[in-house]
């Protein structure tokens, strides 16, 4: 029935229950799942961090983007991730 099912995320439950439905859609009818999460890059930047520790801080939105597809998997979906950078207005 579907050929692409898009799904907004970010940290909140709201965002959780419908990557959740999305899933589970997918997992009925077919199609794709892809998964996005919008950001502003400048609000994740890392303050006063000593040198050494700079490359070693993960993105949030990879973190958040790699915890949904833990729990995506899990059931038995395969799914498209995308961290898009800018105002999730846009």
């Amino acid at each position: 029935m579907f050929k692409t099912v898009l799904v907004a995320a970010d940290s909140s439950e709201t965002a959780a229950r419908a990557v959740s439905t999305a899933a589970e859609l997918v997992k009925a009818l077919g199609g794709r799942l892809h998964v996005v999460n919008a950001y502003k890059p400048e609000a994740v930047r890392v303050e006063k961090l000593p040198h050494e520790f700079s490359g070693t801080v993960p993105d949030p939105a990879d973190v958040l983007l790699s915890d949904l597809r833990l729990a995506i998997e899990k059931e038995g979906v395969r799914a498209e991730y995308h961290a898009a950078k800018g105002d999730a207005a846009e």
